[in-house]
């Protein structure tokens, strides 16, 4: 924020954040989780307006796959071991009060390299998130996602294959 209190980014910072977390999964099934995150980014702020990021993701599950069901088709949609993504994002301040991002992002499992049956591979994710953050007071906002993908991580897949969540 600037003196007058509007937000601007400082072109030319270089800035670092650090997001860590944890959660629980669970269905009427039996099947449980609990899993851990790690998500170290760096932040270049191009223009008083503009910044782009770029972070990976670490994320450890551990416990049972979390099983979903669409039609006939089931799949993991939380798979147990480590998972890592790689992400570029970029933010754009349409004014003092409403922020436009957009990110891309790659999810690789270190587990299929050694697995031969395609089968049993975890499908590696990729995909894309717009958000639109709007912040009507200084400790308030709002947000609205989308996001469309591949692999488990999303479960918005592609509208031409007829088991994806659009009909």
């Amino acid at each position: 924020m600037d003196s007058t209190g509007k937000l601007l980014f400082k072109p030319g910072d270089i800035g670092f954040s650090m997001q860590a977390g944890t959660g629980f999964a669970g269905n009427f099934k039996g099947y449980s989780s609990f899993n851990t995150y790690v998500s170290p980014a760096v932040g270049y702020n191009v223009s008083s307006r503009f910044r782009l990021k770029a972070g990976v993701t670490v994320f450890n599950n551990f416990g049972d796959p979390y099983i979903s069901g669409y039609d006939n088709y089931y799949s993991p949609v939380i798979s147990s071991g480590t998972t890592t993504s790689v992400f570029i994002q970029g933010d754009y301040l349409l004014s003092n009060k409403f922020m436009l991002s957009g990110a891309v992002y790659k999810e690789f499992s270190p587990f299929n390299a050694n697995i031969t049956d395609p089968r049993l591979k975890i499908p590696e994710s990729q995909g894309m998130i717009l958000n639109l953050n709007y912040r009507p007071a200084r400790s308030f906002e709002i947000n609205a996602s989308f996001e469309y993908g591949s692999g488990s991580r999303s479960t918005l897949n592609s509208p031409f294959y007829h088991h994806g969540t659009f009909p």
